[in-house]
């Protein structure tokens, strides 16, 4: 997963303003050279009831950037959100909750004192069979 330093930044910011809730929202990008590109990162108000230990994205925005990019070679490629004192992995409920086979998890750990860690996973399987999440490089450009 290849991010701009734009998007990288603008991750970061939506994590630390948000702690100790979880931040979330949606990814814009394309492939490039078999490399995913990220273009655009769309933050979402997080829904969920308890926004301490979960998210919920607002599926208006899905809604509205799938109308947008409709004539366009950019696609919603996955979905970020963080884990504010946690670790950058996905969770045992983000497995649980995950249902769309090939988009790119980015989780964002948040840790006390304001360093966030960002990991790349792709999410691999069916709402009712096995599912898993596979790492994903991260690059800075």
């Amino acid at each position: 997963v290849i991010m701009s330093k734009s998007d990288r930044s603008q991750l970061l910011r939506h994590a630390l303003t948000a702690s100790p809730a979880e931040c979330c929202g949606l990814l814009v990008g394309r492939e490039d050279d078999g490399q995913l590109r990220l273009t655009s990162v769309h933050a979402s108000e997080n829904l969920a009831a308890d926004k301490l230990a979960t998210f919920e994205i607002d599926f208006r925005i899905r809604l509205h950037l799938e109308d947008d990019l409709a004539d366009k070679p950019d696609r919603i490629v996955g979905l970020y959100h963080s884990h504010p004192d946690g670790s950058p992995e996905p969770s045992a409920t983000d497995l649980a909750d995950a249902a769309e086979a090939g988009l790119v998890w980015l989780v964002l750990a948040v840790d006390g004192i304001g360093a966030v860690d960002i990991s790349a996973w792709l999410f691999q399987g069916h709402p009712r069979t096995a599912k898993s999440f596979s790492p994903l490089p991260v690059l800075i450009e």
